[in-house]
């Protein structure tokens, strides 16, 4: 089989038991080519893996900084001057779609399932431009896909963490 674009990491691909129990594969990708991001659905077709269903249009002229599924939920950080935390629907592997967005200063290069609801992001805090000013911890709302939230944000200026790269 084959997507558009490239892999960010391990967290990027999601193996997920389908109807009638077909193993399915869930691919977040950018393509660097018409500058969007995707979420891919595969299934099995034969001896390949061919496209069951597909959503575009995530983080236009931004690249994917991280990338979580969560049970029927993929929840995707994109990035270059805010961070959009997109929350994607994926209940329906033939119709996947985006069902709530958050936009935010900064980005989430790790994104880690607290529970059922909770979401920590660890990654970079920045400015309105897109200057990241240091490490940023982020505890998200996701109970509702339609309208993920931030609870509580923490900034340490200057700094970094080796959880943005190094789970």
């Amino acid at each position: 089989g084959a997507v558009r674009g490239h892999l960010l990491d391990q967290f990027s691909m999601s193996e997920v038991t389908g109807g009638d129990d077909v193993a399915l594969l869930r691919v977040a990708t950018t393509d660097d080519a018409d500058q969007e991001s995707y979420v891919t659905v595969l299934g099995p077709d034969n001896d390949r893996l061919a496209e069951v269903g597909q959503v575009g249009g995530l983080g236009e002229g931004e690249q994917i900084y991280s990338v979580r599924f969560v049970g029927e939920i993929g929840y995707v950080v994109t990035f270059r001057q805010t961070d959009p935390l997109y929350t994607v629907d994926l209940s329906d592997p033939t119709a996947p779609s985006v069902a709530g967005e958050l936009e935010l200063l900064g980005y989430s290069a790790y994104l880690h399932p607290i529970g059922d609801d909770l979401l920590l992001g660890v990654g970079q805090d920045a400015t309105a431009g897109g200057q990241t000013t240091g490490t940023q911890l982020s505890l998200f709302d996701v109970s509702d896909p339609a309208d993920p939230q931030r609870l509580q944000q923490v900034s340490i200026p200057g700094a970094s963490s080796a959880a943005e790269y190094d789970h």
